[in-house]
């Protein structure tokens, strides 16, 4: 789902589009927050939110074929919660 389709489901609740996007920015950043701190966010329906360390890799460049060197990063990985 997109930002701007979250957005629209927002406004059908009654929201204007400047309440559903600050909204939206909230949740976002307090997921963010969290995932931060406790390397984990689970949102009870939805799903699971984990950082987890993703190391230095050598990729290639499609275009130019070009070998170049990504560095290492905490990644969000996102798993969604299993129908009830």
């Amino acid at each position: 789902m997109s930002k701007k389709a979250i957005i629209t489901e927002l406004r059908g609740k009654g929201l204007s589009v400047a309440e559903a996007e600050a909204q939206l920015a909230n949740v976002v950043g307090a997921v963010k927050t969290v995932i931060d701190r406790e390397s984990r966010a689970v949102i009870p329906g939805w799903g699971i939110f984990n950082k987890k360390f993703q190391a230095e890799r050598t990729t290639r460049n499609p275009r130019t074929g070009e070998t170049m060197t990504v560095s290492a990063r905490d990644v969000v990985k996102f798993k969604e919660s299993k129908p009830a």
